[in-house]
């Protein structure tokens, strides 16, 4: 028993010695994974922009038929960053004008350098928070070599504005040596030694053989001390493993989402291109009246006036005097028609309501109308699955409306400007488009 304790012993105090083992040794290269798509202003993707990548790695790419577009650019290792920092610029071109991002820039730009000091750290920097989240992420655990980054170009942004890396996160890079001139970081606390027995001297041709150890050798003191250095070990590869495993499951989820929001915008532009025209009516000529053949025209009847009616003519019987102007007026065969009187302006209202959201809708959605203005009318649509349904108002007297929009559902719901009026001015024939999205109660 006595023996198997001293044993067990000797084995926990030179485990405690040995250096804790490294989370990542600097060897794995990362590889920036850049997704997205380009866009006009009104949402519709441009196909044949070109995507450029300057800096540290010089490619470019030409989005497709869809907009999109995927570049690869190698990040390198962690212990490459002590030959020189990784930094790139990414931005867009189409017609030989450059385009900007989405949320605003002109280009995305990420650099990521080794700083100096002991332990080993890398700053990483970009103006887009999800680029610093996911590329901090990669360097940080092992088990990620790919730092994916969703960035999109056009959408009528500004090409103009600042490039600022203002966004920036340390990680640390364990397995990696410190820049020269850095001196190495200090032993926590020096390991028990044990007292060796008197034996012979080592041999010059091979290592020194561990020396025995005996009970009177151990220390209470130094067995407490190196249990408690064990455990702050154990305590701190704990915690760094839950960090690690934080960040790469917050990555994911932005990863997740900002993927869902790229997906909604090209469902959503899709959807408006493959949208039918519509088609204008063709014009129907006015069908003739059919004849009667026992229908009788009335004769023409011919009006002579003499002399004496017609104030400074002729007389009939005068040298010179011609017949046709004793003729006045000759009527119709048919009576002159009725003027008619002039239509007045009336509104009709014409659109359709549809609702704008990835997720299937509840079904049976009602929606009403309500016009107000110079006259009110009320009208009610059904919705399925959010697809685009038409409605009719009128006729009414013309002139400016409030056109109140009112869901009937579980969730709430918004005009795509916000709130649940929409002013519109109605004179004659007027077609609206009312777009609901929906909101947080």
């Amino acid at each position: 028993m006595r023996i198997a304790v001293i044993f067990a012993l000797a084995l926990s105090l030179w485990s405690s010695a040995r250096p804790a083992p490294a989370l990542g040794e600097g060897v794995v290269a990362r590889t920036l994974v850049l997704r997205g798509v380009v866009t006009q202003p009104d949402g519709s993707p441009i196909a044949g922009a070109r995507v450029l990548v300057r800096g540290s790695a010089t490619l470019s790419a030409y989005s497709g038929p869809d907009g999109r577009y995927a570049l690869d650019v190698v990040m390198g290792t962690g212990a490459g960053l002590a030959r020189g920092p990784f930094r790139v610029e990414v931005h867009a071109e189409f017609g030989g004008k450059r385009l900007g991002l989405v949320g605003g820039g002109p280009a995305l730009v990420a650099e990521v350098q080794l700083l100096p000091g002991s332990p080993a750290q890398a700053e990483v920097r970009s103006n887009s928070e999800l680029a610093v989240a996911s590329i901090a992420t990669a360097f940080a655990q092992e088990s990620i070599t790919h730092a994916w980054v969703q960035t999109d170009f056009g959408g009528g942004a500004n090409v103009g504005g600042s490039a600022e890396l203002r966004y920036r996160d340390r990680v640390p890079l364990p397995g990696v040596r410190p820049l020269p001139g850095v001196a190495p970081p200090p032993r926590s606390a020096p390991s028990p030694t044990l007292a060796p027995s008197p034996t012979r001297a080592p041999s010059p041709t091979r290592p020194s053989p561990r020396p025995p150890v005996t009970v009177a050798a151990v220390d209470p003191r130094a067995r407490d001390s190196a249990a408690a250095v064990v455990r702050a070990r154990r305590a701190e590869q704990q915690a760094a493993r839950r960090l690690a495993e934080r960040a790469r499951r917050d990555s994911l989820a932005m990863i997740r989402t900002t993927q869902r929001r790229a997906d909604s915008v090209a469902w959503e532009a899709r959807r408006v291109q493959q949208r039918p025209k519509p088609r204008p009516s063709p014009r129907r000529e006015p069908a003739a009246k059919p004849v009667d053949p026992l229908r009788r025209e009335p004769e023409a009847k011919v009006v002579v006036s003499t002399p004496e009616t017609v104030p400074g003519a002729p007389p009939s019987n005068a040298p010179g005097a011609d017949p046709a102007a004793r003729v006045r007026r000759i009527e119709p065969f048919v009576d002159t028609p009725t003027a008619l009187t002039p239509d007045t302006c009336a509104c009709r209202l014409r659109g359709t309501v549809e609702v704008v959201w990835p997720r299937p809708l509840e079904e049976g959605l009602l929606v009403e109308l309500l016009l107000e203005g110079p006259a009110t009318q009320r009208t009610e649509v059904s919705l399925d699955m959010g697809s685009p349904r038409e409605f009719r108002l009128g006729p009414l007297p013309c002139g400016e409306y409030r056109l109140r929009v009112q869901p009937r559902g579980r969730l709430r719901y918004a005009l795509q400007r916000g709130g649940d009026t929409l002013m519109v001015s109605c004179h004659g024939q007027t077609q609206v488009r009312v777009v609901l999205l929906p909101v947080r109660k």
